[in-house]
């Protein structure tokens, strides 16, 4: 029977799946979190299990994604996900600009108090707040008004309507209720919205003929990456890199460091040692909880080998959490 020895303080499972080429593969997952405390992190005393799903606001027709499941193939690269509220010290404000940096992701979004069309005169003055929810729900989209569609991008969005967006790129803001700039957001992106429907593949007749049931020879497995595509890190985030926020609940700027996890993992097949490369999948701050959450992949191409692994181990050779970025 196949074991998984985790002699690390993080969660972890194994998973099998054909990989993008049909190919059966032994996945190994890892997931940590880290507890924010002033411009320092440490390792949260209650780790969570891996998401096995989907998890949304509410209705997934209805609503944005909230937490991407980690049960699927490979990333190319590191996803960089934001979830959090807009604030300012806990005084009111009218408009705030948002701030996250990772390494070399440096994004901004301009956060506005609520506001209504006033016809051709453009948005009326907003009114102030003290925390506005970054969610899609507050970006431009919704019904499009040059076709009354949904938004492929955002379709739980507004702003053509009688409200205007609270959530806007300071470079290009909606001048009128018909105006349709991309909308902004530092969470995940659903998998039925774009860009990410439309690396599914084909399924087709020839696919239900000849690939049928594995993935389509034309999927793109840039699928699997949720963050927005100014949140993909440009290579892998290896740890140590600087984290910057600025204007969010409840501490106005942190500043912190991807924590820098040297693991190690290795498979025992037939009487031999095979590793197994863990990349950084995915880092998600939750400032307003109080943590950072990694996770990790790799996977091992095994085949008709699978019968013949009989455990897997996972260490953590060396941890380095660092100060503030």
């Amino acid at each position: 029977m196949l074991q998984l020895n985790n002699e690390t303080p993080f969660t972890s499972t194994l998973t099998l799946f054909p990989d993008e080429h049909g190919v059966d593969a032994l996945y190994v997952v890892v997931c940590a979190r880290f507890a924010i405390t002033g411009n320092r992190l440490s390792i949260s005393e209650e780790q969570r299990p891996l998401r096995l799903a989907d998890e949304f606001y509410g209705d997934p027709h209805r609503s944005s994604l909230r937490y991407p499941g980690e049960m699927h193939l490979r990333k190319p690269g590191t996803d960089v996900l934001l979830l959090g509220d807009a604030a300012v010290d806990g005084r009111p404000v009218e408009r705030v600009d948002v701030s996250l940096r990772v390494g070399a992701i440096d994004k901004t979004i301009r956060v506005t108090g609520d506001r209504r069309w006033r016809g051709q005169e453009g948005p009326a003055s907003p009114a102030p707040f003290y925390r506005m929810p970054l969610r899609y729900e507050r970006a431009r989209g919704g019904r499009r008004p040059d076709t009354g569609e949904l938004d492929p991008e955002n379709p739980v969005g507004t702003g053509h309507h009688e409200d205007v967006p609270n959530l806007e790129n300071p470079a290009r803001p909606m001048q009128h209720a018909r105006d349709t700039p991309p909308p902004v957001g530092f969470g995940p992106i659903a998998p039925v919205w774009s860009p990410r429907r439309d690396r599914v593949g084909t399924y087709d007749e020839r696919w239900r003929t000849t690939r049928a049931p594995y993935l389509p020879a034309d999927f793109d497995p840039r699928y699997f990456h949720t963050a927005p595509a100014d949140q993909i890190y440009p290579g892998i985030l290896r740890g140590g890199e600087p984290i910057e926020l600025r204007n969010l609940w409840p501490t106005p700027h942190l500043r912190l460091r991807v924590p820098r996890c040297d693991l190690s993992a290795s498979a025992h097949v037939a009487g031999t040692t095979e590793p197994i490369l863990l990349s950084l999948e995915t880092l998600l701050i939750e400032p307003g909880e109080g943590h950072v959450d990694l996770q990790w992949r790799g996977a091992l191409t095994c085949d008709k080998r699978m019968v013949h692994i009989d455990r897997v181990e996972i260490a953590l050779k060396k941890l380095e959490l660092g100060g503030p970025g």
